[in-house]
């Protein structure tokens, strides 16, 4: 569980300064302005956590009740 929720702390501080960097050069050589960048970054690194934790969670489920665990594994 630590692996995968600890990118996300590490990626969340690098989107805050990416967010100064681009302060810093001057927000008109961003496409992006400043504040989007941890806004739109943060919030798919949870959407990201959200959907792994789902995947797991039916797995798991699958797994204890003795079925395939097809759905939450993706593997075809």
């Amino acid at each position: 569980m630590c692996l995968t929720i600890a990118p996300a702390f590490l990626a969340a501080g690098i989107y805050l300064c990416l967010k100064h960097i681009v302060e810093t050069f001057g927000r008109d050589n961003s496409r992006i302005s400043p504040r989007s960048y941890p806004r739109i970054f943060i919030a798919c690194d949870f959407l990201s956590l959200v959907l792994q934790a789902a995947g797991g969670g039916i797995a798991s489920v699958k797994t204890h009740n003795y079925e395939d665990p097809k759905l939450g594994n993706n593997s075809e």
